[in-house]
């Protein structure tokens, strides 16, 4: 729903109510055009957000709206005293909108310590709707951010998510999820916006541990669950580009051991699966890293003969190629290729490239 701006201007205090149709919705605008009322307007949302909490009205758009713009404007100190438990056990209501989920984020960055665990426990039962939703999963990436006590995070949210992964995958802001988790701020699996927006939490007062030691223990907790998982899901998630995209994020980026992975992808290659996209795409991603774990796998444990037939294939010549250009070549496996005539297989362009790097 929008928020009028003549129906948020009624809450902008006696002294705008006459100007109310001519108010912006943003408070920002407003403090620009009348600065020397700042003290007033902002003394008199704040007020109102207090009674909005106090009333359980959080759940409505308006009542959001209102909220946010005060959590935006208002000092620090102003901001804890609207961070009550009775805030807190409401914020499961409102996480799922656009604002409530900015709401829900800086009650996270601006909560003391023990807010912040009571947080995690009003999530409770409540992380997998979260995690599969727009606004919700931000709201998750917050709290990965700021607190400190991993242990606690593992246990209370990521042990849920664990026990989800099926439906989480299948989300398009669960993957976005899953992501960040493991891939942190990487630009290429999260996108600019979502990270300058978490950005702004990172000079809140209370957390006191190293970003990146804090980021590491979380990557530790959810790799094996999520190695596991792709592990023995990595046929049907082949199946579709999206989740299938997901596989060389886990092999660059989680944490632990990456053979038994490797291992079920080529197990699941064949001159049919390798024409398949997501299967090209996943493993041209993976083939193009440098120290790579998949490529030494293939040439240790593929047969020649197996290699030459996946050349029949146009998208399996390119793999084929991207396997032996980069480090040290199969003898074998080249030897193998050049008396099995490139040439005399299926005509494609990975062919002709293949054919032209064996007789270089």
């Amino acid at each position: 729903a929008v928020v009028s701006t003549q129906s948020t201007g009624e809450f902008y205090g006696k002294e705008f109510y006459i100007f109310r149709s001519s108010l912006s919705e943003h408070l920002s605008v407003v403090l620009q055009q009348y600065p020397e009322k700042r003290g007033a307007l902002l003394a008199e949302l704040l007020s109102l957000t207090q009674i909005f909490i106090e009333k359980g009205l959080t759940g409505y758009i308006i009542v959001q709206h209102l909220m946010l713009q005060c959590f935006l404007h208002c000092s620090p100190e102003n901001i804890q005293e609207l961070i009550s438990e009775k805030l807190l056990d409401q914020i499961p209501n409102f996480v799922h909108t656009k604002e409530g989920s900015k709401i829900a984020q800086r009650c996270l960055w601006y909560g003391k310590v023990k807010q912040r665990k009571l947080i995690m426990r009003t999530f409770k039962g409540h992380v997998k709707d979260m995690a599969c939703d727009p606004n919700g999963y931000l709201v998750l990436c917050a709290l990965f951010d700021c607190i400190d006590d991993t242990v606690q995070v593992r246990k209370t949210v990521l042990s849920e998510i664990q026990t989800c992964l099926d439906r989480i995958v299948m989300s398009i802001s669960g993957r976005k999820l899953l992501r960040y988790l493991i891939a942190g701020r990487e630009s290429s699996q999260t996108h600019c916006q979502v990270i300058e927006s978490l950005k702004v939490g990172e000079d809140n007062s209370v957390s006191k541990k190293d970003p990146e030691t804090r980021r590491r223990e979380i990557l530790n907790a959810i790799s094996p669950p999520v190695l596991s998982y792709c592990t023995e899901n990595l046929e049907s998630l082949l199946l579709d580009n999206s989740t299938g995209s997901l596989i060389p994020t886990v092999v660059e980026h989680a944490s632990g051991d990456m053979t038994p992975l490797l291992k079920a992808l080529i197990a699941h290659l064949t001159t049919e699966t390798m024409e398949s996209y997501p299967v090209h795409w996943a493993l041209k991603k993976i083939l193009n890293t440098e120290a790579n774990l998949l490529r030494d796998l293939i040439l240790d444990t593929v047969g020649p003969e197996t290699i030459s037939s996946w050349v029949n294939s146009n998208r399996g010549a390119w793999t084929v190629l991207r396997v032996l250009e980069r480090g040290e070549v199969g003898a074998s496996a080249k030897d193998a290729l050049k008396l099995a005539g490139v040439a005399s297989f299926t005509e494609s362009k990975g062919r002709d490239a293949l054919f032209e790097f064996l007789n270089r």
